[in-house]
């Protein structure tokens, strides 16, 4: 994880804006640009592997809406 949060910060210029453990999982966030979205780096995915992250106003309303509409 260090180096993949080296090479996003120093050779592409990012800027780290946190970085979690929780036992051998680690996750970090870095900036590329001045508008979302993060990168997020996560250390217990297949390398290469990608993951969607999406924010909602209402995580509540948007799972009865699918669940709703199958």
């Amino acid at each position: 994880m260090g180096r993949a949060v080296r090479f996003y910060t120093q050779a592409l210029g990012g800027t780290l804006v946190w970085r979690v453990r929780d036992g051998e999982t680690v996750v970090a966030a870095v900036r590329l640009t001045e508008v979302d979205p993060l990168v997020l780096l996560a250390n217990h995915l297949a390398p290469g592997a990608g993951l969607m992250v999406y924010r909602v106003p209402s995580l509540a309303e948007v799972r009865a809406r699918l669940s709703r509409e199958g």
